[in-house]
């Protein structure tokens, strides 16, 4: 072959590795995103029967197959000796994808397949890791951190990462710009109790995206209410302060249940105060309750039940009440305010007719649209009154038959029904139809007395006459018995 032939071929081969780099370059890149630790599949389809294979890490080959050989050449690097597989079995198929278990953050990068000395794929693999930076117990209303991880040189274009919670409420999304660095803390504020369970967290970038688990527990307390929890009483009930965790909290600490230090409960007249301690939480290697009910095992509390009760209601108990859980780095605290109604007469006892008698309704806080309502509840005589805004409500009434019995006292906001309590007005009896009555029940007692006695006498006269009589008749009967016996016995003259 002359020099000149042998420049035209350099020239051709040139031209053809040219234009075969060229074709490289301008082959699409496909974006594809995973989790450390998880696997991935890079798909790959050949037209034809494969006949040879080669996967490369940015030139540096992962795997290679030429046909008629039995073993699969695997690259040095530990990924590609241990953790890269092919499927030899579709390769009749044209399918020539490569598996990759156990994903490290080292393994993100450009992957390129050739099958049959023509390159197919070219995908750009991208790997993030997301946990949670908070290795103490998260309590209601604490924040969470979220620690994502990623390589920036393998990012192509900008991140958008959207975090939803168990309930499906997107709580939190941000976006990181391309060359940003990839190592970021995002931060969740303000947990509450529904934020507890499994989080999904998106990931997009262009149009490829990758949705990654994280278990999120968060303990606290069951409460439906924002603000301060409204209670209303009455003199004598018994009130519930509710304090209820969704979790064991009367156990020792265990994995994600959160130690508690001390806790205990407060009153006061001002709610901005905590006021004066009414009892103490004991916790112990045994675990936690209030001070008082230490020792009592009740079957009907449960573990996470923590609620505190005050039994007979008295009126100066109405009061702020706040319950106080303190835990390592922060409390749990729920506030209570109890409002009491008590109900009233200006005579105790039973009531005369015709005589006036004044109930008394008072309420241990009110506002201007509070009202004070008494009812008639099971007279004969339908009679109403109210009052509004007001802590104290008299009404004054002229005894009749018709006014005996049940009075209620109504406590309302507005059309809301907030407590009752109950006067039963009771009659008093006539004193001189009562005199009657004990004058004709002793004089019946009297005469029945004399009767028992009389009857007493004659049967105590009659059993002696006739104990006489027989003694008579017996000594009669002797007499006569005692003559015969003479007369058989004398001797005849001769």
């Amino acid at each position: 072959m002359d020099s000149h032939a042998r420049k035209s071929k350099s020239w051709l081969t040139a031209l053809y590795l040219l234009l075969g780099f060229q074709l490289g370059l301008n082959q699409e890149v496909t974006v594809m995103l995973a989790r450390v630790s998880a696997e991935v599949t890079l798909k790959c389809e050949a037209n034809a029967e494969i006949k040879n294979l080669k996967w490369e890490k940015e030139n540096s080959i992962i795997l290679q197959w030429q046909k008629g050989v039995t073993f699969v050449f695997k690259g040095q690097s530990e990924m590609a000796r241990s953790r890269s597989h092919l499927n030899m079995q579709q390769f009749n198929r044209g399918d020539c994808s490569m598996r990759i278990v156990q994903l490290e953050m080292s393994d993100a990068g450009l992957y390129t397949s050739t099958a049959n000395i023509k390159e197919i794929l070219r995908v750009q693999l991208v790997l993030f890791n997301m946990t949670s930076a908070d290795s103490k117990a998260l309590l209601v209303s604490d924040n969470l951190e979220l620690l994502l991880v990623s390589n920036p040189a393998t990012i192509p274009q900008d991140v958008s990462v959207t975090c939803r919670n168990p309930k499906d409420k997107e709580r939190r999304a941000w976006r990181i710009n391309r060359g940003q660095s990839l190592t970021q803390t995002l931060q969740v504020e303000d947990l509450q109790l529904e934020d507890s369970g499994d989080w999904k967290c998106k990931i997009s970038t262009g149009k490829a995206s990758l949705e990654l688990s994280l278990e999120v527990t968060v303990a606290g307390f069951h409460s439906h209410d924002s603000g301060p929890t409204m209670l209303f009483s009455r003199i004598n009930d018994t009130v519930l302060l509710s304090f209820v965790f969704n979790f064991n909290i009367r156990d020792p600490p265990t994995g994600f249940q959160p130690e508690v230090t001390s806790g205990g409960v407060y009153w006061s007249d001002d709610p901005a105060e905590l006021g004066q301690q009414k009892t103490t939480l004991s916790v112990s290697q045994d675990g936690v309750c209030w001070s008082h009910e230490c020792g009592q095992s009740s079957p009907g509390v449960r573990g996470s039940d923590l609620s505190f009760r005050l039994p007979r209601v008295q009126f100066d108990n109405a009061a702020w009440y706040t319950l106080v859980v303190r835990f390592a780095h922060k409390a749990l605290k729920k506030k209570f305010h109890l409002t009491v109604l008590r109900v009233a007469a200006s005579s105790k006892g039973p009531v005369a007719p015709e005589s006036q008698v004044t109930l008394i309704c008072e309420v241990s806080n009110h506002s201007s649209e509070t009202v004070l309502r008494w009812t008639q509840v099971n007279g004969s005589l339908a009679d109403t009154q109210e009052k509004k805004g007001a802590g104290r409500f008299r009404i004054t009434l002229q005894m009749f038959p018709e006014r005996f019995g049940l009075w209620q006292c109504s406590l309302y906001d507005g059309q809301k029904l907030l407590q009752t309590a109950d006067f039963e007005l009771v009659e008093k009896r006539n004193s001189a139809m009562f005199d009657w009555w004990v004058w004709l029940a002793g004089g019946s007692l009297a005469l029945a007395l004399l009767l028992v006695i009389v009857c007493a006498v004659v049967c105590v006269a009659r059993s002696r006459r006739l104990r006489r009589r027989t003694r008579r008749m017996a000594w009669l009967k002797q007499q006569r018995t005692c003559q015969c016996n003479d007369r058989l016995n004398k001797p005849l003259n001769p």
